[in-house]
C-alpha cells in the first residue's frame, strides 16, 4: 500500500510538470501482469479516480488490446467487454491481434487474422461511442529479431490497410 501511495504521489506530480508544458492529460497504462498496476478494469478505474483527486491534468488510461490476455485471468479473454468498460477512461488504444490467450502483438494480417479474436470493425465502434472527443488508435505489433526489415514493414502496411478500411 506504502508503494501504490509512493506511486500515486509520483504520477500527481508528472501531472504538474505535464501541465507546466501544456499537456492536456497524462497517459497511464493498464498492463498484462498482475505484478504491475493498474491491471484489471476495477484496478483501473479505482487507481484513476484516486490519482485525478489531485492531479493537475486528467489522468487517462492507454488501454492495450492484448493486456487483458494475463496468465492470472480468464481465458479467451475478452478484450471488448474490457475496452467498453475502460472507455470512459481510455484517451489511446493500442492496437495489436491477440488469439485471447496472450498478448500476443501480432500483426493484423491473414495469418494472424486467422487465429486472432480482434475485429478492428468492432474496436473501432467501441471507440466511436467514447466521451472524449478523440481517442488515438496506435498499432503496438511485435516481430521476433530474426524477422526482416521488409517483413515488419510489410506487416505494418497490411495492418494499417485493415485499419483504414473501418476508420
Amino acid at each position: 500500500e506504502r508503494v501504490r501511495q509512493q506511486l500515486i504521489e509520483s504520477v500527481v506530480a508528472l501531472t504538474c510538470r505535464a501541465a507546466c508544458h501544456g499537456q492536456d492529460y497524462f497517459l497511464w497504462e493498464l498492463m498484462p501482469s498482475p505484478h504491475e498496476i493498474p491491471h484489471t478494469p476495477p484496478e483501473a478505474i479505482d487507481l484513476l479516480e484516486e490519482v485525478n483527486r489531485d492531479a493537475a491534468v486528467p489522468v487517462r488510461l492507454a488501454f492495450d488490446l492484448g493486456h487483458c490476455c494475463g496468465y492470472d485471468l480468464e481465458k479467451p479473454a475478452d478484450p471488448y467487454q474490457w475496452l467498453e468498460q475502460l472507455l470512459p477512461w481510455t484517451a489511446l488504444v493500442h492496437l495489436q491481434q491477440t488469439d485471447g490467450y496472450g498478448d500476443r502483438h501480432w500483426p493484423f494480417t491473414p495469418e494472424y487474422d486467422r487465429q486472432g479474436i480482434i475485429n478492428p470493425g468492432r474496436v473501432v465502434e467501441i471507440v466511436r461511442s467514447s466521451p472524449f472527443e478523440r481517442v488515438d488508435l496506435l498499432f503496438e505489433l511485435g516481430h521476433p529479431p530474426e524477422a526482416s526489415p521488409q517483413q515488419v514493414i510489410d506487416d505494418h502496411c497490411r495492418s494499417v490497410d485493415i485499419w483504414a478500411r473501418f476508420i
